[in-house]
């Protein structure tokens, strides 16, 4: 049991004490409560530490990430600059294409092989400016390089030009996988 006590004495005039009054009061449930109380703010403070050191943990890999992040992004843009680079000054036409055949990207070049503006070219289906009878060679060509993971695969056929006349081409087919 856990007691307050509270009291007033009297002392006579030859020092001695005469009486004593008092009150005795039993504390025992707010003493506990109070413990409870005290121990749950040091668990609450150890948990408050605990996940304060965490999330200082998690922020500092997250700037990390975010770092690597930039420089990753640096080095892309420095590749696509080097290969923006080369495909607009190569005198080759140069076309990346998305996963069902549309063209990507079109080099410069593409103006003075096929007459169409690079922008022109966006969206195209290569299939349209390849000669009908050319047309199973490159598709062959897609296929084998597709599946067989090969370095480049070449295919000649007869392309068309904006004018409408056809020229003889020969196409570096190599799949890009990521």
């Amino acid at each position: 049991k856990y007691l307050r006590t509270q009291g007033t004495f009297t002392i006579s005039e030859d020092g001695n004490i005469e009486s004593v009054k008092g009150i005795v009061h039993d504390v025992t449930v707010q003493y506990m409560a109070e413990e409870a109380v005290r121990l749950l703010n040091e668990e609450l403070e150890e948990k408050v530490q605990h996940r304060t050191k965490e999330l200082k943990d998690l922020n500092l890999s997250l700037k990390r990430e975010v770092e690597e992040h930039k420089r990753t992004e640096r080095l892309l843009r420095h590749s696509e600059e080097k290969y923006r680079l080369i495909s607009d000054y190569s005198s080759d036409l140069v076309a990346l294409h998305g996963l069902n055949g549309e063209i990507l990207h079109a080099s410069p070049s593409s103006e003075d092989i096929l007459g169409y503006h690079p922008v022109e070219m966006i969206g195209m289906s290569p299939l349209i400016l390849v000669h009908p009878d050319d047309r199973h060679k490159l598709i062959t060509g897609l296929r084998q390089a597709l599946i067989s993971g090969q370095t480049f695969v070449k295919v000649e056929g007869r392309y068309l030009r904006k004018d409408g006349k056809f020229i003889w081409m020969e196409s570096a087919i190599r799949a890009i996988t990521n």
